[in-house]
């Protein structure tokens, strides 16, 4: 006989639901005394669960005691009394055991997940509308060797063999679905890992990865959201919380047995489960950041060490080890909109809006001159959004410079938007916002301060805000239930998206001092706070300073240098907010000549860092870091080929736009220097721009390449490959390398050919390239390894297979 666990679903009867309809019909509206009837919404509200928690109750479907419970103490019902007389469950297992019927767990999780995505899309709804506009963030691959640590001096030879990240491919939306998540896994690395900036799409993006491996897969998703634990293990959720509700989905009329957990270990341990965790950065483990990443890495064992992984981290969270303690990773990190891809989005959200001429109107403004800051700013799909929704009310707003100044216009717009909502005339209240960003502060620092960060107890709201404001922020929105503290036997609410916890933390934060007390300074969920704390022009040019004097400052003992440098991020927003040149060449020196052993030993320490750098210099002085890199580029024709790459490169990071790029990029491919040319054109074609002029040199060099300098050609012809430019020339001169002298580059041209007929048409019914590998064979009739891919590539080939065969064989036996 099966062990019953003890029952957690109840199914109210007809007869209970009659009762509950009829009380709703007869309260008092909360926020109008003059009228009667609770809506689905008002009964939310007052009960503090989900809508769709409401709904499928008020159908007859099974939901959890304890929100039953919450339910029936909002309508004034005795909860125990009620369910004991009306629940159809509790009466049926009296009446008739329980059989133990086989799960679907495909049908589970499929309702599963269509129960999570129709609230994970009101809660991370960017805007008052909410349009489900279809451009997405491209991914970077990710690549970074481990470091090892290394006590005392570190010899001068090693610090130049340590790498920094580097992305060695961009994948689109598309190209992700299928080249990434289609595919199995075929190196070591079976798990993903997005990591990306707030605001980034990230878990927008875990979405479209639920839904593709849905509909493309008979792989089974099952998607957590990592602040959801509250310190619960992932297998310890997945039974307690994730199970029984996603069972009583499917079978509503069945409690969670040991029947029902055993088969779903047994599910998960014969593969094909997808696990998709979001928010790393959002688990209960404390101030150390780096834990949570050690908790999963832990818990990835056993029943779910057959899984695969995909999971979301803040980039701050996921870099703030140098050697991350998850294995097992590929890491994809968020790139930037393409300027394309912010026009794309700005159309389909205006056109959703049915206001095209005010979206063109917005494209004019981001083209003016002087318009860098904000341009770089909203090519962040939530700063992109909230600067639709502010454009789309007020034509005559000037554009915003930096995130402080994007959230302000936002929040100010904010309340016109929603007035139905509140019920409240502003006008009549001019106090009323302000105390109510007070209170949202006061609860946000709390928050960030405690070990669950974004995630908010309704205890914790009413100590902070009080009740009257805690109802008017979650009228509003600004609040949002998201899930029930099982221990406490409370609800838990957040805001809409974690960047506004955040923004109304640094609102309230009227000196630099706060943020050293506690040592919140050194905390990761702190960094973004404070960098907006910067931002805020109401903020004392004086009170800015003395923070970025205390962190120059900073005294530690032996420690003094390890935190001076995690400080350094703030240090970078204050002064290329204040237009410091000499601080601003300090930190392109810091990123793009890197020569000083000290540096090179922090930039180990710390690899998160120089991006940070880049990224701040992309933000806050776009033109002024160009400017520099463009001249000392120009002054200094005699630089070593890795410091002309990595200024390039630099450069293309903070404005891919800026003019300099349009004299410099054809000025360096004209140079004497071929190699070094060849290396600009590498580092030209990443980027739309320039594609092209840097294809047409490459292909021109490898035309007028002799054979004596066939390994530089191959080098192109990789270059060309990489970059997915196979026209005939590149496929020609790869196919003269079958008759290099070389060996090895004949070796590395039949391997590189073998992988190419695999998954391109390129090579479809071209005779030069079917000649050149029979007269290979031809030539290494002996030599039986060195003519098994050739062998492959010609079985690929669409082409009368019986001929070649028939070649093949008179080649290896006349």
């Amino acid at each position: 006989m099966s062990q019953t666990m003890a029952s957690r679903s109840v199914r109210i009867d007809g007869a209970g639901l009659d009762k509950v309809r009829q009380r709703m019909a007869e309260l008092e509206k909360p926020r109008n005394p003059d009228k009667r009837g609770w809506s689905q919404e008002n009964l939310e509200e007052q009960a503090h669960v989900s809508l769709s928690t409401i709904k499928r109750f008020l159908e007859g479907t099974p939901r959890d005691r304890s929100k039953v419970i919450l339910i029936l103490k909002a309508l004034g019902f005795e909860p125990i009394k009620f369910i004991a007389e009306h629940d159809s469950n509790l009466q049926n297992s009296e009446l008739y055991p329980q059989p133990n019927i086989a799960i679907d767990w495909q049908r589970v999780c499929q309702e599963m997940l269509k129960e999570q995505q129709e609230e994970q899309r009101f809660r991370r709804r960017a805007t008052e509308r909410g349009f489900e506009v279809k451009v997405f963030v491209p991914l970077g691959l990710i690549e970074r060797k481990q470091q090892q640590r290394r006590s005392g001096n570190v010899p001068m030879e090693q610090v130049h063999q340590l790498e920094q990240e580097v992305v060695t491919r961009i994948y689109e939306h598309d190209e992700f679905m299928t080249d990434v998540i289609g595919q199995k896994p075929t190196g070591k690395n079976k798990h993903i890992a997005i990591v990306g900036e707030p605001g980034a799409g990230k878990t927008t993006l875990l979405d479209k990865i639920a839904t593709h491996i849905q509909e493309n897969d008979r792989d089974l998703p099952i998607c957590i959201a990592l602040a959801s634990l509250q310190r619960k293990t992932l297998k310890e959720y997945i039974i307690q919380e994730w199970l029984p509700e996603a069972i009583s989905l499917v079978y509503p009329d069945i409690d969670v047995e040991t029947f029902h957990e055993t088969s779903l270990q047994k599910r998960l341990r014969q593969g094909g489960i997808w696990l998709l965790l979001d928010g790393v950065d959002e688990m209960a483990v404390g101030a150390n950041s780096c834990l949570s990443l050690e908790e999963i890495r832990n818990q990835l064992t056993d029943w779910l060490g057959n899984v695969r992984v995909v999971l979301t981290c803040r980039t701050n969270v996921w870099d703030a080890r140098v050697n991350n303690p998850l294995t097992g990773f590929d890491t994809y990190k968020t790139q930037e909109f393409k300027q394309e891809q912010v026009d794309d989005f700005i159309q389909q959200w205006f056109a959703e809006a049915k206001n095209i001429q005010r979206g063109q109107e917005l494209q004019r403004k981001l083209q003016e001159p002087q318009k860098e800051r904000i341009r770089q700013l909203v090519k962040n799909p939530l700063r992109l959004s909230l600067l639709c929704q502010i454009s789309s009310k007020n034509k005559q707003v000037e554009l915003p410079e930096t995130k402080a100044e994007l959230y302000q216009h936002f929040v100010g717009d904010f309340y016109e938007w929603k007035p139905a909502q509140s019920g409240i005339d502003w006008a009549t209240e001019p106090g009323l916002q302000k105390e109510l960003h007070q209170a949202l502060g006061r609860l946000s620092i709390a928050g960030l301060d405690s070990d669950t960060r974004f995630r908010l107890s309704l205890s914790l709201i009413h100590q902070k805000m009080g009740d009257k404001l805690f109802k008017l922020a979650r009228d509003l929105g600004w609040l949002n239930l998201v899930d029930w503290e099982a221990t406490k036997q409370e609800p838990v609410y957040a805001f809409f998206h974690p960047t506004f916890q955040e923004y109304f933390a640094s609102l309230v934060i009227d000196n630099y001092q706060v943020f050293m007390e506690r040592y919140r300074i050194f905390e990761p969920q702190w960094l973004e706070p404070a960098i907006l704390w910067l931002e805020n022009s109401q903020i004392s040019a004086l009170l800015k300073k003395e923070l970025s004097d205390t962190i120059t400052n900073f005294k530690e003992d032996k420690w003094k240098n390890m935190y001076r440098l995690k400080l350094l991020p703030l240090n970078i927003v204050y002064w290329c907010q204040s237009g410091e040149i000499e601080f601003i060449a300090a930190q392109v020196d810091f990123v793009c000549l890197d020569d000083n052993l000290q540096i090179k030993v922090y930039k180990l320490r710390f690899p998160g860092y120089e991006e940070f750098i880049i990224e701040s210099l992309k933000y806050y002085a776009p033109k002024e870091a160009c400017d520099l890199i463009s001249e000392f580029i120009n002054n200094n024709t005699d630089l070593e080929l890795y410091e002309l790459s990595k200024l390039l490169e630099v450069l293309f990071k903070i404005n891919p736009e800026h003019e300099c790029l349009k004299v410099l990029i054809p000025k360096l491919l004209k140079q004497d220097n071929e190699g070094r040319a060849i290396e600009v054109a590498k580092i030209a074609l990443k980027n739309d721009n320039f594609k092209q002029i840097a294809v047409d040199f490459l292909v021109n060099a490898l035309l007028s390449e002799d054979e004596q300098y066939d390994r530089q050609s191959f080098d192109i012809v990789n270059i060309l490959i990489a970059s997915k430019i196979l026209d005939k020339v590149v496929i020609s001169k790869l196919t003269s390398f079958l008759n290099s002298q070389d060996s090895m580059i004949q070796s590395l041209a039949i391997s590189r050919l073998d992988e190419l007929s695999i998954n391109h048409n390129a090579l479809v019914n071209n005779q030069e390239l079917l000649d050149a590998l029979i007269d290979f064979i031809r030539q290494n009739r002996d030599n039986y390894i060195s003519i098994t891919p050739a062998v492959s590539i010609i079985k690929r080939l669409d082409i009368d297979i019986s001929k070649v065969n028939k070649a093949i064989l008179d080649v290896l036996y006349n």
